[in-house]
C-alpha cells in the first residue's frame, strides 16, 4: 500500500505542491478515505502524470539502460520487457535507485535556491531525465542526423536546447559500418559546434557548451521558443495561402535580410564560415518576431578541405549545382547566395525550387533553371483568391533577386551575401515607406497589403486570446507608423484587448471551479473525443484526453470552442457578452457576434455595443 505521508513529503520537497494545498488535500482524503494521490488530480493540484512520476520514485520503478548508462522510469512493469525511450535498447531487470549523478544535481539544484519552474521541477524527479548537469524536458524536433530537446541547466538555471545524435533508423550490416556511421555523426556535431562556437552574432543560434557525458555527445544550444520558417510556411498553406510571405510581405522579407546579414558576418569572419544547408527548416523565428540561422552541421571553413569532402552532403531540394560535385574546392560563399535564393523562391512559390524523387531532384538541379515564381504561382487557385499573391505577381524586383540567385553558374550570381541583402533592402526600405527610397520599387497596392497584413497580426492575436502578443505587437505598430488612423486604430485594440483580459481571467476562474467534461473538443484543424479540462491558466489548458493529460494553448482551441466554454460555464454577465461579441467579431462567427451584442441593449454597456455593431468588418 502506498505510503501517503511518504508521497506528500515527495511533493512538498520537489516543489509540486504548497503546504495549504497538500493540508486541503489530506483533509478530504481522511474524510473520505480515498487516495491522497485521486484528490490531488480531482483537485487541479497536480496532474495525473505527475502523481504517478512521484508514486514511481517511491516505489523505485525504475530499470537500468546499458547502452545509455541511466536510470528508466518505468510507468508500468511488464513481463515483456520495456525498452528505452531515448534509444529503444531492452533495459536490464535489475532495480536501480537514483546514483550520484542524480544526487549531484539534486544538491545543485537545492543549492541555488532558485524557484524552479513547474516542467523542471516535475522532471527532475524522473532519473532518466537526468543528463549530467541537464534535466531533459521535451523533445523538439528531428533532423538527418540529430535530435533536438528543450533541457535545463543546472548550473546556470536556464533553458536550453541540447543536440544529440541521432540513432540509426535501420540496423547496420555489421560492427564496422555502424562504427563508421557514429564516427560520421560525431564528425557533424562536433563540426557544428566548432563552427557555430567561433560565431556571435545577433541572428545565429548560440552555442553554449559541447561535450561528452557518459558516451553520449551533446551540443547545448541557446533556446529560443518559436517556429521554423518551414513551420510558418506550412501553417500558411493550411489557412489557404501559398506561403507565409503572402500574410505578411515584410515580416518574412525582413526576417530573410537577418538571415542574410548573419551569413554575411559568418562569410566575412577572420576564419570564415560557409553554412552549406540554409533551407527554410534551418530558419528559427522566435516568438517576438526576430529570425535566426541555426544548424550548421555541414558547415565548412573557406578553403579547408573537410574530412568527408568525398561525399555529397546536403538535402536534395536545396543543395547548389556545385554541391553535387563532391569536389570542395567548388564550395564558396555563393552557395551561401544560392541558398538563401531557394528560401526566397519557397517564400514566393510555396514549395523548393526542384520537387520530386531525389534523383529527378538531383539532375534538375544540374541542368534545367528553375521555372519563374511568377509563372508557377500564376497556375495556382491561390493566385485567383487573394489580393496580396495578384500583386506580388506582378512585382518583378523579388523575382529578379531570387533567380540572380539561383543561377546555374555561380558567377551569374551575386558574389557576396551583402549585395543581396542591399538588393532585398531596397525592397524592404520600400514597403517601409522610408523618406528618401524610390517609391517606384514597391507598387502602392503591395503597400497597402502590407499594412493591412501589419493590423491584420494584432486581430490574428485576439482570435488565439494571445492577448499579450496582441498588445505588443500594437505597440509595436504604433511606434512604426505615425498617423492619426493608426493611433486610434491601436488605441481601440487596447480597450478591446482589456475586456478580453478581464474575460479570459473569469473563463479560466470558473473552468478551474467546475472542470467541465466534454463529449468532444474542437481544436484548430482537428477534434478530440471526450476530454475533461483539469486545469486553465491565461496562457494554456490542461486537458485529459485518452487517459492522458496533455497542454493546450488557447491559440489550439477552435474559436468555437472557445464560446461553447464560455457558454457551458454560465458566461452571461453583460461585460461577459461584451467580450464574446468582440471575440466572435474577431473569429467571424458574425452571427453569435450580433445575438452577444444585441443582448445588450437597454443595458448600461449598450452604446459600447452599438459601436461595434455599426463598425464596418475589417
Amino acid at each position: 500500500m502506498m505510503d501517503e505521508a511518504k508521497l506528500g513529503r515527495l511533493l512538498l520537497e520537489r516543489g509540486l505542491l504548497s503546504q495549504e494545498e497538500y493540508d486541503d488535500a489530506t483533509r478530504l482524503s481522511q474524510a473520505t478515505g480515498r487516495p491522497l494521490g485521486a484528490i490531488l488530480v480531482e483537485k487541479s493540484y497536480l496532474s495525473r502524470v505527475q502523481v504517478e512520476d512521484a508514486i514511481a520514485v517511491i516505489e523505485k520503478r525504475m530499470r537500468f539502460c546499458g547502452r545509455c548508462n541511466i536510470a528508466v522510469y518505468v510507468p508500468v512493469v511488464t513481463p515483456e520487457g520495456e525498452r528505452c525511450s531515448r534509444c529503444e535498447n531492452l533495459l536490464e531487470w535489475r532495480e536501480v535507485v537514483a546514483g550520484p549523478q542524480v544526487q549531484e544535481l539534486e544538491s545543485i539544484v537545492q543549492l541555488t535556491k532558485d524557484d524552479l519552474p513547474q516542467d523542471v521541477a516535475t522532471a527532475r524527479a524522473i532519473p532518466s531525465r537526468i543528463f549530467g548537469k541537464y534535466i531533459l524536458l521535451e523533445e523538439l524536433g528531428k533532423g538527418g542526423s540529430g535530435v533536438v530537446q528543450k533541457a535545463w541547466d543546472s548550473m546556470i538555471g536556464e533553458y536550453v536546447a541540447l543536440k544529440f545524435m541521432r540513432e540509426p533508423s535501420s540496423v547496420p550490416n555489421s560492427v564496422e559500418e555502424a562504427k563508421k556511421q557514429r564516427k560520421a555523426k560525431i564528425l557533424d556535431l562536433l563540426q557544428e559546434a566548432r563552427a557555430a562556437l567561433r560565431l556571435r552574432h545577433e541572428h545565429i543560434v548560440a552555442i553554449r557548451d559541447v561535450g561528452r557525458i557518459s558516451g553520449q555527445f551533446y551540443i547545448s544550444m541557446e533556446y529560443i521558443e518559436g517556429d521554423t520558417l518551414s513551420d510558418h510556411i506550412r501553417a500558411a498553406q493550411t489557412r489557404g495561402r501559398l506561403s507565409s510571405l503572402y500574410e505578411d510581405p515584410l515580416f518574412y522579407l525582413k526576417g530573410l535580410l537577418d538571415v542574410a546579414n548573419a551569413i554575411h558576418y559568418a562569410h566575412t569572419f577572420p576564419k570564415p564560415i560557409v553554412h552549406c544547408d540554409l533551407k527554410p527548416s534551418n530558419i528559427l523565428i522566435s516568438v517576438s518576431g526576430c529570425a535566426y540561422v541555426m544548424d550548421f552541421g555541414l558547415a565548412r571553413a573557406l578553403n579547408v578541405p573537410r574530412e568527408d569532402d568525398q561525399f555529397v552532403r546536403g538535402t536534395p531540394s536545396y543543395m547548389a549545382p556545385e554541391q553535387l560535385t563532391g569536389r570542395s574546392e567548388d564550395i564558396g560563399i555563393w552557395t551561401d547566395v544560392y541558398g538563401l535564393g531557394g528560401i526566397l523562391y519557397e517564400l514566393l512559390t510555396g514549395q523548393a525550387v526542384f520537387t520530386g524523387e531525389t534523383p529527378d531532384i538531383l539532375a534538375r538541379t544540374m541542368r534545367d533553371p528553375p521555372q519563374r515564381p511568377s509563372e508557377l504561382v500564376r497556375a495556382t487557385p491561390e493566385a485567383r483568391r487573394h489580393d496580396t499573391t495578384q500583386i506580388l505577381t506582378k512585382f518583378t524586383k523579388l523575382e529578379t533577386i531570387c533567380l540572380r540567385c539561383l543561377a546555374k553558374d555561380p558567377r551569374d550570381r551575386y558574389p557576396t551575401v551583402r549585395m543581396f541583402a542591399e538588393d532585398l533592402e531596397s525592397v524592404v526600405a520600400a514597403l517601409e515607406r522610408r523618406p528618401g527610397n524610390d517609391t517606384d520599387v514597391v507598387p502602392p497596392k503591395l503597400r497597402e497589403a502590407q499594412a493591412r497584413a501589419e493590423f491584420r497580426r494584432v486581430d490574428d492575436h485576439i482570435t488565439q486570446l494571445n492577448l499579450e502578443a496582441a498588445l505588443s505587437e500594437a505597440d509595436r505598430l504604433n511606434q512604426k507608423r505615425d498617423d492619426t488612423v493608426a493611433r486610434d486604430w491601436v488605441a481601440d485594440r487596447r480597450k478591446q484587448v482589456q475586456i478580453l483580459e478581464r474575460f479570459r481571467e473569469r473563463l479560466v476562474q470558473f473552468i478551474n471551479e467546475r472542470r467541465p467534461k466534454l463529449a468532444s473538443l474542437q481544436l484548430v484543424g482537428a477534434t478530440l473525443g471526450a476530454s475533461e479540462i483539469l486545469k486553465a491558466t491565461p496562457r494554456k489548458l490542461v486537458v485529459f484526453h485518452r487517459e492522458k493529460p496533455m497542454e493546450i494553448d488557447w491559440g489550439g482551441l477552435a474559436p468555437a470552442q472557445v464560446v461553447a466554454l464560455a457558454e457551458l460555464t454560465q458566461m452571461a454577465e453583460p461585460e461577459d457578452r461584451l467580450a464574446l461579441g468582440i471575440f466572435c467579431r474577431h473569429a467571424r462567427l458574425l452571427e453569435n457576434s450580433i445575438g452577444y451584442l444585441t443582448s445588450l441593449i437597454g443595458t448600461a454597456l449598450e452604446p459600447a455595443a452599438r459601436q461595434f455593431l455599426s463598425a464596418p468588418l475589417e
